[in-house]
């Protein structure tokens, strides 16, 4: 009987099966290796997208800050803008009652005087009355005509005579009431 060493063929037949245990193990290691280096790399920019976010934030807050201050702004202009307006509106009244009072003053004659001005109020705001006094029934009437002029703060004026007495004398006084309106100012 022929005697065959088998022992080199078994030999090789475990140094191949080291070197594919060892070939598997280099190529789970290496996988391994991409595959920390990919998590690691994730989380880098993670990192870096977490502070990015944050730094808009802060960003954003500022932002949010001069939104309202902006806001604020806007409200205290709107504000403004309503107490001009209504400083117009006063001063455009003043005016108006001003001309309409100097209109009256220079277009009154002697033999007329006046007692009481009384403006109307709300909607009828514009409305002046006037009450008072004159000697000469014809001085009023040129004093009503005068008030009445297109170039006058005072448009349709109206006369009623109230009364007429005796004075001491032959001496006649008429009381009087002219309606008339307000025109705005030139």
């Amino acid at each position: 009987m022929i005697k065959i060493n088998l022992l080199p063929v078994k030999e090789k037949k475990r140094r191949q099966q080291v070197l594919i245990v060892l070939y598997v193990v280099l190529a789970l290691l290496a996988v391994s290796l991409a595959l920390g280096w990919l998590l690691s790399t994730r989380y880098r920019i993670k990192a870096q997208l977490t502070a990015e976010i944050a730094r808009i934030d802060e960003e954003s807050a500022g932002y949010q800050e001069k939104i309202r201050e902006i806001k604020e702004l806007e409200a205290s202009q709107a504000r403004l803008e309503g107490y001009r307006k209504v400083a117009q509106a006063v001063t455009n009244e003043q005016r108006k009652i001003l001309g309409s009072l100097d209109t009256i003053a220079s277009q009154m004659p002697s033999d007329v005087w006046i007692m009481d001005i009384v403006q109307g109020r709300a909607k009828d705001a514009n409305l002046l009355t006037i009450r008072g006094y004159a000697f000469s029934q014809p001085m009023l009437e040129i004093f009503v005509r005068n008030l009445g002029r297109p170039s006058a703060f005072l448009t349709a004026p109206t006369l009623t005579i109230t009364s007429s007495s005796v004075l001491a004398g032959s001496n006649r006084v008429y009381q009087y009431e002219i309606k008339t309106t307000m025109a705005a100012p030139k």
